[in-house]
């Protein structure tokens, strides 16, 4: 039972399914513009900061690592003690942790601040999709992907942003504290929900951690979380810096790689969420990684700006599934309700979301960007072997 008196989501005062089903999405908005905020200005940071593409690929693990310990701990938690505290509590230290970063002026000082983001923004990794799996459970699937959508929109949306005030001389800096306001005002609107209590019927038990080690299932799925998240990841972080470096573009052109490919990752989402109630998600998931690595792969030999953004819009639209999709699956499947399952699965993808640009960053200091990114296309034909694996091994967790 929930120690923080989690109040009925179902009825009584106050704000419940629908106040927490906004503050999830709205959550997803905060969490992409803290992505947006490195990505778009990473030539520019570089710069400022005088840092090969090795240092500035070590950006995202810095963030990756904080996050994964941070969700991995929310979401062991949270299915002990309730989701309240921590949703709230998760987006005041990113709040703190843009402040932070927004003050500091060297390379040390940034990956403290994207350290500190990372932690703050675990709970909102490893929470807010079973939060909406709990608070829609006829509908998962497709409240997984509307929700996921809103981060891609995100990205979209903030991508544009910092490309215009950077192309307009704002310093990289400046947009760190002004996006901590939302952050801490999103903080206090999950801290203000109503959600499950007992008299909504018993919490169910806990899962313990060594059953879902044990599930035949679970390693091919993380394996499949990881490859496709470090795709997805990759092409978020580098699309500008690649379309900067690889044309000569100006940074508010660079970031129209990072928006095409977020806007068509949300419509991608919205559209998987549609799907799936007519066709297999492991089906779907395969035919899309193999039409991704196709679109990906054009990005490494085809040396033209508009078939570039091309690319980013069809790899968009088939990695968009991936994320929500295999956290959909865990849930239907293997264990209902728990957090801590799709909190080790979110792990898994936020250690390739972090590790795989890494790669590229490495890869790019040999060969330059264009041969970095060929990792895209060799991931997503990887995940496929680990989807078919996955597929015939799907079946609860005892609990």
């Amino acid at each position: 039972m929930a120690s923080d008196a989690e109040s009925s989501v179902r009825g009584g005062r106050g704000p419940g399914v629908r106040w927490l089903t906004a503050t999830a999405w709205a959550s997803m908005l905060i969490f992409s513009g803290t992505a947006t905020l490195v990505s778009v200005p990473l030539k520019q940071i570089g710069d400022d900061l005088q840092i090969g593409f090795a240092e500035r690929g070590l950006l995202a693990p810095s963030r990756s690592v904080m996050l994964a310990l941070a969700t991995l701990s929310a979401g062991y938690l949270a299915d002990r003690f309730g989701k309240r505290w921590f949703l709230g509590g998760g987006l005041c230290i990113v709040a703190l942790g843009l402040l932070w970063t927004g003050a500091t002026g060297t390379y040390p000082g940034l990956l403290v601040g994207m350290m500190a983001i990372g932690c703050g923004l675990g709970p909102i990794e490893g929470l807010a999709s079973p939060l909406i799996a709990e608070l829609h459970p006829r509908a998962v699937a497709t409240q997984m992907n509307v929700l996921h959508a809103f981060y891609s929109a995100g990205l979209a949306a903030a991508s544009l942003l910092m490309g215009v005030a950077l192309d307009r001389g704002t310093h990289w800096r400046t947009a760190f504290p002004l996006a901590a306001v939302p952050a801490l005002l999103v903080g206090i609107m999950f801290a203000a929900g109503r959600y499950r209590s007992a008299e909504d019927g018993p919490r169910p038990a806990p899962l313990p951690v060594r059953e879902i080690l044990r599930s035949r299932a679970f390693w091919p799925l993380a394996a499949a979380m990881a490859l496709t998240a470090g795709c997805e990841g990759s092409l978020t972080f580098w699309s500008p810096n690649f379309i900067q470096a690889e044309y000569g573009a100006s940074a508010l052109v660079g970031s129209y790689g990072l928006a095409v490919f977020a806007a068509a990752m949300t419509i991608g989402r919205f559209a998987t969420g549609a799907a799936t109630r007519f066709v297999s998600l492991p089906s779907l998931m395969v035919a899309l990684a193999l039409a991704g690595a196709g679109a990906t792969l054009c990005l490494a030999l085809v040396r033209s700006l508009s078939v570039s953004l091309g690319a980013f819009v069809l790899g968009g639209l088939c990695i968009a599934c991936f994320w929500p999709c295999i956290l959909s699956l865990a849930t239907s499947r293997m264990a209902a309700g728990s957090a801590t399952l799709l909190a080790m699965l979110s792990v898994a993808g936020i250690a390739g979301f972090g590790g795989v640009p890494l790669l590229i960053g490495l890869a790019a200091e040999w060969g330059g960007l264009r041969a970095g990114l060929l990792i895209v296309p060799a991931g997503l034909l990887a995940a496929v072997v680990a989807l078919k694996a996955a597929s015939g091994k799907l079946e609860p967790v005892r609990r």
